[in-house]
């Protein structure tokens, strides 16, 4: 068995943005769920979601870097170098090499799925209208 040390923690969440933040809402017990934001949500059966709210992508990445950068993506790399800046470690070769970090996603990427999806089949007039299953 191998021993894990938690060096440091970064956050980024519905209910905090540092960890501060979140121990806080946390001891608090408030929660994070709220009405939906960051998408029209007419034509969708629930409006509420637990959504990262006031998140900047523009002040943690350049414009080339958030082409490429799902929203899910640039959360995580936010965390993570919180995380890293949390453990106070001075990085060398060999800590490199023996670090992880360790992330949680329900669904991670799938804004970036959905909008290729869209493209692909409605704006591109490949179909009328997105396949619906018999479920649906």
């Amino acid at each position: 068995m191998r021993r894990v040390v938690v060096t440091g923690v970064g956050v980024l969440s519905a209910i905090g943005n540092t960890v501060a933040q979140f121990e806080e809402s946390l001891r608090a017990c408030r929660s994070g769920i709220a009405a939906i934001t960051q998408l029209d949500t007419s034509q969708l059966r629930f409006h509420n979601a637990a959504e990262v709210r006031g998140f900047d992508p523009a002040e943690h990445f350049s414009d080339s870097q958030l082409t490429w950068l799902d929203r899910f993506a640039q959360l995580g790399i936010v965390a993570a170098r919180a995380a890293i800046a949390d453990s106070g470690l001075t990085w060398n070769d060999q800590l490199r090499t023996r670090t992880g970090v360790i992330t949680g996603s329900c669904l991670g990427g799938m804004a970036t799925y959905d909008a290729h999806y869209f493209d692909f089949y409605h704006e591109k007039n490949r179909v009328t209208r997105p396949h619906r299953s018999r479920a649906s």
